[in-house]
């Protein structure tokens, strides 16, 4: 077991939001979390970084925090433990590097958010009764000693998406262990219309292109493993099994009828996206860079 010391280390919670009028408000998201049973000792918000990965960069380099918790500005906690058994995960076994919480659907979720969790399940997890290694560990709300941070290289800065993942396969090829954490839940809002799903899947999609690109020689990738022209093209065709057969149940050689005309959108979208980054993008191409704005308060505040 680590010590207790990591329990009482210096720490930070950082959040990349919007700049402007589109980002949130640093009293929103202190009422948010505030409430929490643990809280760190401080809270940065980075406001208008050209993508996530600069933001959270760039909030880990204005701060000494030895234990840094990262979190996407549209989450909410499920309840009082997130944070503490999201820290408790890397406390109680050394062996794990990066600790997040279950994504929840909200409970004012629409008619049309219920149907795409339904479709797309990866964007609701259960939450876990013990902490187990997933692939659904998220920056939605993460956990994360800087040692292992640094190790690693930090965010990438390139990437226009898959972020997240990108960083997993990372932290376990250096190691480490990635877990969703036991009792731990943050409620996430799924795309609110079939246009913001699609355009969400898009933009998916552009960014698994430039990981077939920029990892093309990394074989020992699992979640940005590069895909192939051929390959998208292939899942682009066989998905109009959506239409009568589960998608999921299909890709584990099972066969159950289900209709899940969202996930065939889905797919199409993310390929679609795929096909114009290859065919018009450049690998290094990313948002235009901007000059972020940093914002430290404490929870005292």
């Amino acid at each position: 077991m680590r010590s207790e010391n990591l329990y009482q280390a210096s720490s930070a919670l950082i959040i990349p939001t919007r700049g402007g009028a589109d980002g949130v408000t640093a009293k929103t998201l202190l009422s948010r979390w505030r409430g929490q049973k643990w809280l760190p000792d401080e809270l940065i918000i980075v406001r208008g970084a050209s993508n996530s990965a600069t933001g959270r960069n760039l909030g880990v380099n204005v701060s000494d925090a030895d234990l840094l918790i990262f979190l996407d500005d549209d989450g909410e906690p499920c309840d009082e433990m997130v944070l503490k058994n999201v820290v408790m995960a890397l406390i109680e076994d050394e062996s794990i590097w990066l600790s997040g919480a279950a994504i929840q659907l909200p409970e004012s979720a629409s008619r049309f958010q219920r149907m795409y969790a339904r479709q797309l399940p990866q964007n609701v997890v259960e939450i876990k009764e013990k902490t187990v290694d997933s692939v659904y560990a998220f920056t939605l709300c993460c956990a994360i000693e800087r040692t292992h941070f640094n190790q690693v290289g930090g965010f990438n800065e390139r990437l226009i998406a898959t972020v997240d993942s990108e960083l997993r396969d990372r932290l376990r090829r250096a190691g480490g262990r990635v877990v969703v954490a036991a009792g731990a839940g943050v409620y996430h809002p799924p795309p609110k219309s079939l246009s913001s799903m699609m355009c969400r899947a898009f933009w998916y999609g552009k960014g698994v292109a430039q990981g077939a690109v920029l990892f093309k020689e990394d074989n020992w990738r699992t979640e940005t493993k590069p895909r192939s022209m051929f390959y998208m093209i292939t899942k682009t065709i066989f998905s109009v099994l959506c239409l009568i057969l589960d998608w999921d149940e299909l890709r584990e050689h099972r066969i159950k009828p289900a209709f899940m005309p969202l996930r065939m959108l889905h797919i199409w979208s993310m390929s679609a996206g795929y096909i114009y980054a290859r065919l018009f993008m450049s690998a290094n191409d990313r948002d235009n860079d901007s000059e972020p704005i940093v914002e430290k308060y404490s929870f005292d505040d």
